[in-house]
């Protein structure tokens, strides 16, 4: 059980993850999980949602808000808080936000839906709003030559937060260091303007980090400042889906909190969401792991394979030392074919394509 969380300390499970779409049933295993984990938090926001993105001015249809409101009780029931994310960014129109003096029907028409959608996952009773810049075209100078990027978002997320009467949270469109270079002055920009008690995503030096540490000022300032969450992309696999990462981390950063973006398997989600606490407790050893696998019914010979299962490809990091295989005495293939063909399991299921692709 982790039992380091702090009042201010978000430690959870984020649905935010491409090509992958959980049903209610799925979701609710989830929070189950997150419950005997005592993590807290249950993040919405997956980018196959097109009413959360694509098409964020739209209203969701009623049979989705019937199940999304089951699903928001049943969450509460145990315990968890739900955060809930609106993505405008692929087509806000900020004229009113820059020039309200100037603001006419059409122009606020754009914020007048955001309010919409954020008014209504309150009402379902979600926790906390965040508002999505990531994976957004660097296009914004385009349209709004005399004006901060960063700035303009600050000014939304303030705008919003006081609208809702609450602060929101905020993925800024820089959410790692490496996606500064681009646009050195975004972040100075973001954070001179954003609200002080809005809290910020982050993921950290890379899109995916070790921990949530940055080379760049104004990020280390704001986590002294507790002002960041650490977006957690270490066991994502939508930018690599023929992989998938089981393995743990010699450290968390406990001083913010941590949302894990994971794969959207359920089943390998909730091992992962086990994996990572008792990474947290500091039960990260090769012993830990077996139980933790015996525990979700993964064959022995599953441990022998493990090690192409471990850790992404951290880019601009220092590469960790590989674990030695000894082909010699360990029949891969032979192991292979057992996972492949005589082991019946969930996971088993999830891992199938995975596991062919190492036999390839």
């Amino acid at each position: 059980m982790v039992n380091l969380i702090k009042s201010n300390y978000m430690f959870g499970y984020i649905e935010g993850y491409y090509g992958k779409l959980l049903n209610w049933e799925e979701r609710n295993k989830i929070v189950k999980k997150l419950k005997n984990l005592n993590m807290k938090y249950y993040f919405y926001a997956p980018k196959e949602d097109v009413f959360h993105r694509a098409l964020w001015r739209k209203k969701y249809p009623d049979e989705w808000v019937k199940k999304f409101n089951i699903f928001t009780k049943f969450s509460h029931q145990n315990g968890i808080k739900l955060i809930a994310g609106v993505s405008p960014g692929l087509d806000f129109n900020y004229s009113s936000i820059l020039n309200p003096n100037e603001n006419t029907e059409s122009q606020s028409n754009d914020f007048k839906k955001l309010i919409e959608k954020c008014f209504f996952f309150q009402k379902q009773g979600v926790k906390f709003i965040t508002l999505l810049f990531d994976d957004i075209p660097a296009s914004f100078s385009q349209n709004y030559k005399k004006y901060s990027e960063g700035a303009t978002h600050a000014l939304l997320a303030n705008k919003l937060s006081s609208q809702l009467k609450k602060p929101v949270l905020v993925v800024p469109r820089v959410y790692a260091d490496e996606l500064a270079f681009d646009s050195p002055n975004y972040l100075n920009d973001f954070f001179d303007t954003l609200s002080y008690d809005i809290k910020v995503f982050y993921t950290g030096k890379n899109i995916v980090s070790k921990n949530v540490k940055s080379d760049l000022k104004i990020i280390s300032s704001m986590l002294k400042n507790n002002r960041i969450v650490f977006w957690d992309n270490f066991h994502a696999n939508d930018y690599c889906p023929k992989k998938i990462f089981l393995g743990t981390r010699s450290k968390y950063d406990l001083e913010n909190g941590i949302m894990a973006n994971l794969t959207g398997m359920p089943y390998t989600d909730m091992l992962i969401l086990d994996i990572i606490s008792i990474s947290t407790n500091g039960k990260n050893s090769i012993k830990n792991i077996k139980e933790i696998f015996c525990k979700n019914k993964i064959p022995k010979k599953f441990f022998k394979i493990y090690p192409f299962f471990k850790n992404p490809v951290i880019s601009k990091e220092k590469k960790t030392k590989k674990d030695k295989l000894d082909l010699s005495h360990i029949n891969l293939i032979s192991c292979l074919d057992y996972l492949l063909w005589k082991w019946k399991h969930p996971l088993s299921i999830e891992w199938y394509s995975h596991l062919i692709n190492l036999k390839h």
